[in-house]
């Protein structure tokens, strides 16, 4: 066999790696990328021409005529914020960087630009919040913790500010603007000697530095050095005609100087950019006075009026007990959030009033918000320890809040200090039940039955008996206590629908069915009748008798949030997606505070990816409602899907906060701290998820992988070792086992462990595991023996039959590898992966144009993908079509940053179009990150001979 060029070995290392990810996306359906390339190329092109010119307006000319050819160009979108930014139009850039963050650009090359148009607009909150995005390198962790620096200086920061910077230097000890950042901080704190020392050291780094010599200018300025500040200044505008800040010093110095005329020259300058810059006004206003332009300074001041804004008027307080008396009144009738304003209002002024603390808890618990009716119960009770009426109200705060044993400690004190008092003990009975204490909750009401005289409401006694014994699966013994409370009660509605659920559960079908209907002679208003009648009509089959109930009801009755999502779900089984979404939309509408009528609209929108909306709705209801667990989850689910990273992260913690299922809760949380790269934060919250739920098998298995991708091995044995103890007997744990093993370089045992599963079941998992084995051990037709014989008996598992092809490839069968892609793409014509790594097979074989035709074919049906992106542009490459790879790699790039491979691509493709100048600049990008990558070799030497 022929021996292969370096360049076709590092081509055959291209195919594999990508085959897994590519894979489980290969048959979505895929959004066409309407890319007209050249057009919007040359453009670009000269657009960052231009810009690194600093030419902006030429650069604006030029993005504005690539996006009028294509208006999606994420290359154009981002250099069209980098050019706002550096125009000083912050909110500009934030919409240009939004838009492309939505559209797949790659956060880490958005967020560092984000952050300064953050910075311009002064959100400086929302940049110290800021997480390193997923797969951040130290150079963009040293460049966002400088960035978050900047914001602490402007929030006067100046210690966190000093510490931040000196953290962005232990990523990146060359980070000029970091050591600027520090003189910033001297300059500020007005140690001068400090802050030349630290500007200097920049300036040695990077003697053009326009930041450094502005600072440097300050300086002089500062210790009266002006004629050596304009010096400076001059050199910077030298650099930068159109650099604000030098502009803005400049005139300064300028009206120091008494040259008016000069000064008003710089700041028209920044005007003719930023007609709303406060400070280039006020400077125009003043040498428009020097120069006795008194109908310019007029205009000039009154324009500068409309731009600043102004603070509200304070609102003034009212006499104290009006407050009160307001509550009061408010309480009473029902205006639990008038009551809840005054009460509130009359506590700021008046912390000592027991009675209005205790006012205040029971409005709070009418407005479901336990945990604020705790704080001011617990402040009552430090007034007044002794008064019982707190210490039963506590052990209901505490019952709602999920502290049991601190609501049964206050019950008990109140039934140690009242005896004879029966309601306190239907109090700890409903606790009781509320924990899943049965047996307890029985013989409080036992005790309580006993106390029970002629004032006691024994309905209210039965009806918790008859919940008890239906929780304790004592059907029988809750009839008799339903129908004890019918007795009572005499002919209720309610009391017959709940009678016909027990005799639904007791299996009693016809009787339950002859209750719902006797329930609705007494109240033809009782909807949970008619959606149990309903229901069974829905079971029996009659889908459409059902409906036809629902909607008789809705329309004779007031309208009812249940029975429409009950129709809602109807439709969905009747597959009339349409009409469900039209009664979920009436159910929400007619209760907002319905959060299965949202989670049903959110799913509905989600499908369609409509985020923007989705989250819209979510938000809406959060502002209402912000701890309902169960739809911060779904929040944190939908801002992760928008990279609103920082939302998303805040929404998982109020989630674990507020969730009833903690463990759950946690493990979402901890995959989100795992994506932004908080592996500590993760395995934290993987063990709380644990001591919640010591069963709970998912959140093993993610711990088991953490370890495992930091090959922490006796932690990844000791914790497949736990849930073997959850999961005896399984494979599974016998796989995690190879795995383990394996990623630990101990192949032995990993062999024996993925035989061991195989016996027990031959999986894909345990096939793929002793695969990559082989492939380490470069075993290669031990590998092809395996997958063949998978292959075999599962013809359909196309996850091994690229791993077979990656085998015939590494055995240097190449033509055998082409084969055997072009018969799985026959069977398999939707799948990218099987296109892309079928045209890097083609492209060693030096069969470019069917190396071509298959490389379009991969990026017809995934686009968006930067790997298949980089193979169409590389074909081209070689091809010689230079100009069609160029807006390729661009793309590329938008999406993916920090992906060497396709910066050498870029910067190769340049140094064949004659752009030497900006391949060095990219090659020295490439070998500075020090991530091993192929082609790395390639690279050196393609930089070597550039230079001179």
């Amino acid at each position: 066999m022929q021996e292969l060029s370096p360049m076709a070995k590092r081509q055959l290392k291209r195919i594999h790696p990508i085959f897994l990810t590519l894979i489980l996306g290969c048959f979505a359906s895929s959004k066409v990328l309407a890319f007209t390339f050249q057009e919007a190329n040359q453009a670009y092109e000269d657009a960052l021409r231009s810009f690194a010119q600093s030419d902006l307006k030429a650069a604006v000319l030029f993005l504005k005529n690539s996006l009028k050819n294509n208006p999606t160009h994420l290359p154009s979108k981002i250099l069209m914020a980098e050019v706002l930014i550096a125009q000083g139009d912050g909110a500009g850039a934030e919409i240009e960087l939004t838009y492309a963050l939505k559209n797949g650009a790659d956060e880490k090359r958005i967020l560092p630009l984000l952050l300064e148009a953050q910075l311009l607009q002064k959100k400086y909150e929302q940049v110290v919040a800021s997480n390193f995005p997923p797969g951040s390198n130290a150079r963009l962790k040293s460049q966002i913790t400088m960035l978050k620096g900047r914001a602490f200086v402007a929030q006067k920061k100046y210690v966190r500010a000093e510490q931040i910077f000196r953290q962005s230097l232990t990523y990146n000890a060359n980070n000029v603007l970091a050591i600027l950042g520090r003189a910033q901080v001297a300059l500020l704190r007005e140690n001068l000697k400090q802050a030349r020392t630290y500007t200097e050291q920049a300036l040695a780094k990077d003697p053009t530095n326009s930041n450094g010599l502005l600072m440097l200018a300050n300086i002089e300025q500062m210790q009266g050095n002006k004629e050596a500040a304009l010096i400076k200044v001059n050199e910077i505008i030298a650099l930068n005609r159109e650099n604000f800040p030098a502009l803005l010093m400049r005139a300064g110095l300028f009206i120091d100087k008494g040259q008016y005329q000069a000064a008003l020259l710089d700041v028209t300058v920044i005007l003719n950019q930023i007609p709303n810059e406060p400070r280039a006004n006020y400077l125009k206003a003043i040498t428009n006075i020097a120069l006795g332009n008194e109908a310019e300074s007029e205009a000039t001041i009154k324009h500068l009026k409309t731009v600043l804004t102004g603070v509200p008027d304070e609102v003034m307080q009212e006499n104290p007990v009006y407050y009160y008396l307001a509550g009061v009144i408010s309480f009473g009738q029902g205006e639990y959030l008038q009551a809840q304003d005054a009460l509130r209002k009359y506590f700021d002024i008046n912390k000592e009033d027991t009675r209005a603390l205790k006012l205040l808890a029971k409005t709070e618990f009418r407005l479901n918000e336990p945990f604020a009716a705790k704080s001011y119960l617990v402040k009552a009770r430090l007034i007044n320890p002794d008064d019982i009426e707190t210490w039963s109200l506590l052990g209901r705060a505490y019952m709602a809040t999920e502290a049991p044993e601190k609501a049964e400690k206050y019950f008990l004190d109140v039934i140690r200090a009242l005896p004879r008092e029966s309601g306190v003990r239907l109090d700890i009975a409903r606790l009781y039940l509320s924990t899943g204490q049965t047996d307890k909750a029985i013989a409080s009401l036992q005790q309580a039955e006993e106390l029970a005289n002629e004032q006691t409401d024994k309905g209210d006694l039965y009806l918790l008996f008859t919940r008890a014994y239906q929780d304790n699966n004592q059907i029988d013994m809750a009839l008799t206590s339903v129908e004890k409370v019918i007795a009572l009660r005499g002919q209720d509605s309610f009391l017959y629908q709940l009678k016909g659920s027990l005799l639904g559960l007791g299996g009693e079908h016809e009787k339950a069915r002859l209750a719902f209907e006797q329930a609705l002679t007494f109240d033809a208003g009782n909807y949970q009748a008619v959606l149990h009648l309903a229901r069974m009509e829905m079971l029996s089959g009659n889908i459409k008798q059902s409906n036809k109930r629902l909607q008789q009801y809705i329309e004779q009755n007031a309208p009812n949030t249940s029975l429409m999502l009950e129709l809602g779900q109807n439709y969905l089984r009747l597959n009339e997606p349409a009409n469900a979404l039209t009664w979920f939309e009436k159910a929400y509408a007619q209760d907002r505070g319905n959060n299965k009528a949202l989670i049903q609209l959110v799913n509905y929108h989600s499908k369609l990816n409509d985020i923007p909306q989705a989250l819209t709705l979510v938000e809406d209801y959060l502002d209402r409602f912000n701890k309902d667990g169960e739809i911060l989850l779904i929040a944190a689910d939908l801002y992760l899907k928008d990279k609103q990273n920082d939302k998303a992260l805040q929404a998982h913690q109020l989630a674990v906060k507020h969730s009833e299922e903690k463990a759950g809760a946690l493990l979402a949380l901890a995959k989100t701290q795992l994506l932004f790269g908080e592996d500590d934060n993760a395995i934290t919250s993987l063990e709380k998820a644990l001591v919640r739920d010591e069963r709970f098998s998912q959140a093993y298995l993610q711990l088991i992988d953490i370890y495992n991708t930091r090959q922490d091995f006796d932690n990844a044995m000791r914790t497949i070792v736990q849930l073997e103890k959850v999961l005896p007997g399984r494979q599974l744990t016998t796989v995690l086992k190879g795995d383990t093993y394996r990623l630990n370089n101990q192949y032995a045992r990993a062999v024996s462990a993925y035989q061991a599963a195989l016996k027990i079941k031959p999986s894909q998992q345990a096939t793929l595991g002793l695969y990559r084995v082989y492939q380490a051990k470069e075993q290669h037709q031990q590998a092809v023996n395996l997958l063949e014989a998978r292959i075999n008996s599962y013809p359909d598992d196309l996850l091994s039959a690229v791993a077979l092809a990656d085998s015939y490839k590494a055995l240097g069968e190449l033509e055998k590898a082409a084969d055997f892609y072009e018969s799985l793409i026959k069977r398999f014509p939707n799948a990218p992966v099987l296109f892309n790594n079928a045209a890097a097979i083609y492209l060693v074989l030096e069969r470019f144009d069917k190396a071509a035709e298959y490389a379009e074919a991969a990026y017809a049906r995934l686009p968006d993908n930067v790997a298949i992106i980089d193979t169409k542009a590389w074909v081209e490459t070689l091809r010689g079509n230079y100009q069609q790879a160029l807006p390729l790699y661009r793309q590329a790039l938008a999406l993916d940053v920090d992906n060497m491979e396709v910066l050498y691509h870029l910067a190769y493709t340049l140094s064949k179009m004659g752009r030497s100048d900006e391949a060095v600049k990219y090659l020295q990008d490439v070998l500075a990150n020090g991530q091993a990558y192929a082609g790395k070799k390639e690279a050196e030497a393609l930089l070597k001979s550039l230079q001179p």
